[in-house]
C-alpha cells in the first residue's frame, strides 16, 4: 500500500511538472505572439502616418490637421507601452489609429474629388477648343480617373479614391502642357501633391 502510494505521489508530481511546464512554453508562446502582433501594426502605422502628411498637409483643413495630431499621439502611446511591455496595450493603441485614419481619408478624399472635379471641369472649359489630339485624350483621361475615384469612395476605399484623383488632376495638367500653355498658379500646389510632396 505504501509502495503504490508512493508511486501515485511520484506520478502525480510528474504530471504537475509537466503541466506546469506546458503552461509555461504556451505563455512563453502567447507573450511572443503579442509581441510580434504589435511590433507589426508599430511598422504598419509608422508607414501609413508618413504617407497620409502630404494629403492633410496640403488639402486638409484643421480638423483634418487635428484628426493628424491625434493619431501621431496614438501612435506615440502605443509605441511607449512597446516598451513597458504592455503588448495587448500598445495593439489596442495602434489599431486606434488605424480607425481613426480610415475616417480622417475619408475627409480628405472627398475633399480631393471635390478638386479634382472642378480642375477637369474648367479646364476643359479652357481648353476645349485647342486642336491638339492630345489635349482632348488628356481630358478624357482625367475624366476616366474621376469616374474610378467615385467607385472606390463608394467602396470605402479613400485611400485609393485620393490616389484616383491625383491621376485625374496629372491628366489635367497635362492637358495645358499639351495646349502649349504654362500651368496656372492656382494649380501649383496641386503639382507638388501630384509628385507626393508638401507645398510651399
Amino acid at each position: 500500500m505504501k509502495r503504490s502510494s508512493l508511486i501515485y505521489q511520484k506520478s502525480y508530481r510528474f504530471a504537475l511538472v509537466m503541466f506546469s511546464l506546458a503552461f509555461a512554453l504556451s505563455a512563453t508562446g502567447l507573450y511572443a505572439s503579442d509581441l510580434s502582433d504589435a511590433e507589426t501594426l508599430r511598422d504598419k502605422c509608422d508607414r501609413e502616418i508618413a504617407e497620409l502628411q502630404v494629403p492633410a498637409k496640403n488639402f486638409g483643413d484643421q480638423a483634418d490637421l487635428g484628426k493628424l495630431d491625434e493619431g501621431a499621439g496614438l501612435i506615440k502611446l502605443g509605441k511607449v507601452k512597446l516598451l513597458q511591455s504592455k503588448y495587448l496595450e500598445a495593439s489596442a493603441s495602434f489599431n486606434k489609429y488605424l480607425a481613426l485614419q480610415q475616417g480622417l481619408y475619408k475627409s480628405l478624399a472627398e475633399k480631393y474629388m471635390a478638386r479634382a472635379e472642378k480642375m477637369a471641369d474648367d479646364i476643359a472649359v479652357e481648353l476645349v477648343d485647342s486642336k491638339d489630339p492630345k489635349v482632348a485624350e488628356y481630358l478624357k483621361l482625367a475624366n476616366q480617373n474621376l469616374k474610378d475615384a467615385k467607385g472606390e469612395m463608394l467602396s470605402e476605399r479613400y485611400k485609393n479614391a485620393i490616389k484616383l484623383c491625383r491621376v485625374s488632376k496629372n491628366y489635367s495638367l497635362a492637358a495645358f502642357k499639351a495646349a502649349g500653355k504654362p500651368v496656372p498658379e492656382e494649380y501649383r500646389k496641386d503639382a507638388s501633391d501630384n509628385e507626393n510632396r508638401i507645398a510651399q
